[in-house]
């Protein structure tokens, strides 16, 4: 029998929970779990270790603020190391000494 670390859920708990949250660990959707007669709301991914949740706002507003700062990061990098913008990741990396089978 599973064990979920989340509480089970009444009817519109679960429809409310599933509209409006994600996984609070990988912020994936969730799914519907029926057992023993309680309703839950899974991380497919995440299953039995699925611990929370949190809102999809503050999901999508924490992946725009990352790819914000992906953006600011390679613009100072390519700045502060002389590399060529027109140039693709993988050979500015190459430039800077990381071989073709060296992973980072």
């Amino acid at each position: 029998m599973a064990s979920y670390k989340v509480e089970p859920l009444s009817r519109d708990e679960l429809d409310e929970t599933l509209r409006s949250y994600v996984c609070s660990t990988c912020w994936g959707e969730l799914s519907f779990k029926f057992i023993d007669g309680k309703r839950y709301a899974i991380c497919p991914m995440c299953g039995e270790e699925t611990v929370g949740y949190t809102s999809r706002s503050y999901a999508e507003y924490q992946r725009q603020q990352s790819e914000h700062e992906v953006i600011e990061a390679e613009h100072n990098l390519r700045k502060i190391m002389n590399l060529r913008k027109t140039q693709s990741t993988e050979k500015n990396l190459q430039d800077l000494g990381y071989g073709n089978n060296r992973q980072i």
